[in-house]
């Protein structure tokens, strides 16, 4: 090391290092690019958990609907019945007013949500598929007939409502 002609040691004038007040472009485009990708992995997935939680949503509110029709015909000792409308995909409570000469009378009627579609209605005796108009009728004891209602999404995933002959209700994911 050289010292100067003082006896001090000469001072070089420090370069400063590259890159070190900021990111590389390459850096910035390596982090862009993983973010993209954990997108890309984590958006489909959101989604998919979405059209899911809707259709456990209308496969609930089904059977909540099914479940007020029994409780109907069971204390006013009427007989009601849910009607499924699959070309309309909506779903309503009537029953018959015996004050009125027998007129059906009938709550508002609940639409599926878009994209959730009633796929079929399966009885013991009968299949029926989840064009036109089906109805799971109550007894003003509560019975039913045993049937199976399916809602699908796009996506293919299925919820199944099972109304027991005694009248029960109950909501199975399909797997």
């Amino acid at each position: 090391m050289r010292i100067s002609s003082t006896g001090r040691k000469k001072l070089h004038r420090q370069r400063p290092h590259r890159g070190t007040k900021g990111y590389l472009l390459l850096e910035t485009l390596a982090v862009t690019a993983i973010l993209a990708m954990i997108c890309a992995i984590i958006v489909p997935v959101v989604v998919r958990s979405s059209k899911a939680r809707i259709l456990r949503a209308a496969a609930y509110e089904l059977a909540q609907t099914l479940r007020q029709a029994r409780e109907s015909a069971l204390i006013e000792g009427r007989p009601s019945q849910v009607v499924l409308d699959g070309n309309a995909g909506s779903f309503r409570v009537e029953w018959l007013d015996p004050e009125e000469n027998g007129t059906r009378r009938f709550q508002k009627s609940h639409i599926l949500p878009e994209g959730i579609r009633i796929q079929q209605v399966l009885r013991r005796e009968t299949e029926t598929a989840s064009e036109g108009a089906t109805a799971v009728p109550f007894t003003t004891g509560g019975l039913s007939q045993e049937t199976w209602i399916t809602l699908s999404d796009t996506g293919g995933d299925t919820y199944s409502v099972r109304v027991s002959p005694s009248g029960r209700v109950a909501v199975y994911e399909e797997e």
